[in-house]
C-alpha cells in the first residue's frame, strides 16, 4: 500500500509536470517542475523497449491510476458492439434474411447470438471490476487483451464465406468470393478500440496486433479458394503497424 501511494503521488506529480511545467523547467528549477530535478527525476526514468517504469512503485501507480478509464471506456465500447449486433439480428430477422440466405436457420442465428454473448459476458466481467476490485491492475490489462483477442477470432470466423467453409452448407449463397470488408472491419475495430481507447500499456497490446497480421493471411490463405487479396492483407499490415506506432508514439 505504502509503494502504490508512492506510485499513485508520483504520477499525479507527472501530470502537473506535462501539464504547466516542461522538461526545460526541470532543468532550470522553476515550479512547478522543480519537483522533478534531481533524485525526482531518475524516478521517471522509463525501459526503452516496453516504455514501462524502472520503479516498480511508479509502474504501479501509474497502471493503478489507469485502471478506473481502462473499465469506463471497456464497457462503453462494449455496450456500442452489442448494440450494433442486437440491431442487425433483429434487422436480419425482420426482413427474413436468416430464412432466404442460411440452410439453417437456426445455425445462423445461434452464430450471431453466440458472438453477442462472447461480448456481453466480456464486458460483464470487465465491468465486475469497477464494483468489486477482483483484478489487480495489471491483470485487468491481461483480460481486457484477451477479451479483444477474443472477440477479433469470433468476428473474422461469422463472415459468411469463411463460415460456410468451415460449416458446409450453411449459407445458400456460399459460392460467392469471401467478403474482405467485414474482415478488415473487424480487425479494424479491434485494433482502434484496443489503441485509442482503452488505456493500456503499448506493450500490452502487442497480441492483438499479431493477431491483427496474421489472422487476415492465415484466413485467406487456408480457407479461402479465391486469389489471395494481397492488397488487402498489405492495407491491413499498413494499418496496424501505423496505428501502433502511433499509439507507442504518444505513450
Amino acid at each position: 500500500q505504502a509503494m502504490l501511494a508512492q506510485g499513485e503521488a508520483y504520477v499525479s506529480a507527472l501530470s502537473q509536470f506535462i501539464t504547466f511545467g516542461g522538461a526545460h523547467r526541470a532543468v532550470r528549477g522553476d515550479k512547478p517542475g522543480a519537483i522533478f530535478s534531481g533524485p525526482a527525476l531518475r524516478e521517471m526514468e522509463v525501459f526503452r523497449g516496453s516504455l514501462r517504469f524502472k520503479n516498480p512503485a511508479v509502474e504501479a501507480g501509474f497502471v493503478k491510476v489507469n485502471s478506473r478509464s481502462l473499465v469506463r471506456n471497456f464497457v462503453i465500447g462494449g455496450c456500442a458492439t452489442l448494440l450494433m449486433f442486437v440491431s442487425t439480428i433483429t434487422l436480419n430477422a425482420a426482413v427474413a434474411n436468416y430464412m432466404t440466405r442460411c440452410m439453417d436457420w437456426r445455425l445462423c442465428i445461434g452464430v450471431d447470438i453466440g458472438f453477442c454473448l462472447v461480448v456481453f459476458c466480456s464486458t460483464v466481467g470487465i465491468a465486475a471490476q469497477w464494483r468489486w476490485q477482483w483484478l489487480s491492475p495489471t491483470c485487468l490489462e491481461i483480460s481486457s487483451v484477451i477479451c479483444i483477442c477474443i472477440v477479433m477470432v469470433y468476428g473474422l470466423l461469422t463472415e459468411r464465406y469463411y463460415f460456410a467453409t468451415l460449416f458446409e452448407g450453411a449459407y445458400t449463397d456460399s459460392n460467392r468470393e469471401p467478403n474482405d470488408a467485414w474482415v478488415m472491419l473487424v480487425i479494424n475495430l479491434c485494433v482502434t478500440i484496443s489503441h485509442m481507447s482503452l488505456p493500456i500499456r503499448c506493450c500490452m497490446l502487442f497480441p492483438i496486433q499479431v493477431l491483427a497480421l496474421v489472422s487476415f493471411p492465415l484466413l485467406a490463405g487456408m480457407l479461402s479458394s479465391y486469389t489471395f487479396p494481397t492488397s488487402s492483407v498489405f492495407a491491413v499490415w499498413l494499418l496496424v503497424c501505423l496505428t501502433a506506432h502511433g499509439r507507442r508514439t504518444w505513450e
